[in-house]
């Protein structure tokens, strides 16, 4: 919370995220706020959300996270102009 209130009144301009970000958003876990995320994070390119699970997700639905990490990640990132594309498909 102490940083939160500092970083707050710090006078400096927030900083958008440019990588690319996927979000997860499990029944009964804090529940995202969507506006807040984009205004934040420029390049959202995957949003999930599941009707059960929760902050500990991997312990809770481990077969439902691992499928969600599986799809952000069979989708490439494409490259900087100019870098040849890499394979980030999960091995299964």
């Amino acid at each position: 919370m102490r940083y939160h209130f500092t970083e707050q009144r710090s006078g400096a301009e927030p900083v958008v995220s440019t990588g690319r970000i996927g979000v997860a958003v499990f029944a009964d876990d804090f529940q995202t706020i969507r506006s807040l995320a984009e205004r934040d994070n420029a390049r959202i390119e995957h949003w999930s959300e599941f009707p059960t699970g929760g902050h500990y997700a991997a312990l809770e639905v481990p077969d439902v996270l691992v499928g969600d990490l599986r799809t952000f990640f069979e989708t490439p990132d494409p490259p900087a102009e100019g870098e040849p594309w890499r394979d980030r498909t999960l091995a299964r």
